[in-house]
């Protein structure tokens, strides 16, 4: 793969009730990017997010263009987290760990 095709991982968290920054607070890690419940989500259509959402991308953390290292690296900083990853889920939170790689991130794999 060339290296100008970067793979990265993603760690999706969508909850009904617990909010980005107080995702951010549990968990100890700043997000790549954050939602409120009720945020304008498509400008052009005015749809809105139905769940808090908090992202977290090894974009930037992990240079390398292996998909494999990126899910690895991601793996590794959740395994602490074990016990508020659990209390989040039992508060209702989803959480999705994707993998993207190739031209601009054209493939992707994902387990929730």
């Amino acid at each position: 793969m060339p290296h100008d095709d970067p793979a990265f991982a993603q760690l999706i968290i969508k909850s009904p009730t617990v909010s980005a920054p107080e995702i951010t607070q549990r968990l100890g890690i700043e997000p790549s990017s954050q939602f409120a419940r009720g945020d304008t989500a498509n400008a052009k259509t005015g749809k809105r997010y139905e769940t808090h959402l908090w992202r977290f991308k090894s974009l930037g953390h992990v240079a390398s263009p292996d998909a494999a290292r990126h899910v690895d690296w991601m793996l590794d900083r959740l395994e602490a987290l074990r016990d508020e990853i659990k209390h989040l889920q039992d508060s209702g939170a989803t959480m999705t760990l994707m993998t993207y790689w190739g031209p601009c991130g054209s493939h992707s794999a994902w387990v929730q």
